[in-house]
């Protein structure tokens, strides 16, 4: 994604995963992200804090860094 040029990554149920790339959302591949998929990538990726509050009210938005990768502004 950052090698593309993009930024911000949207994972959703029965959505494709996108990137946002000048502004405007580009999915990355035809195929559609499944509920169990989309809620095991977000699992991996949040902290127990952010787990909690999900359960509690389902579709946040997080960020994460990832060493040596550039952010965008």
């Amino acid at each position: 994604m950052s090698g593309a040029g993009g930024s911000d990554l949207f994972v959703s149920k029965d959505f494709p995963p996108a990137m946002k790339l000048q502004g405007a959302l580009k999915p990355m591949t035809n195929q559609k992200v499944t509920g169990e998929l989309s809620r095991d990538l977000a699992n991996a990726l949040m902290n127990q804090r952010q787990r909690e509050e999900f359960r509690a009210r389902p579709g946040m938005q997080f960020a994460i860094s990832l060493p040596g990768c550039r952010g965008f502004a």
